[in-house]
């Protein structure tokens, strides 16, 4: 398993960004298409979101607190 820490340390994965949001991955690309969050893509497969973002949104729903940066 890639260690994302070492070599994207301000970026998130999928499975991160839907954790800390409590919603589906699957739900987590449809935003990203809505463009409600930025994403970059790393490859055809390979997608990583801004942790600062996904952190702003998360305050703009209320949903900030007890998150740790």
């Amino acid at each position: 398993m890639e260690e994302i820490g070492s070599k994207y340390p301000d970026y998130l994965t999928t499975a991160d960004v839907a954790e800390w949001l409590r919603i589906s991955e699957a739900r987590v690309f449809t935003m990203c298409k809505q463009c409600q969050f930025p994403y970059i893509r790393l490859s055809k497969r390979r997608i990583r979101y801004p942790k600062q973002a996904i952190i702003a949104y998360m305050d703009a729903r209320g949903q900030g607190e007890g998150v740790n940066n």
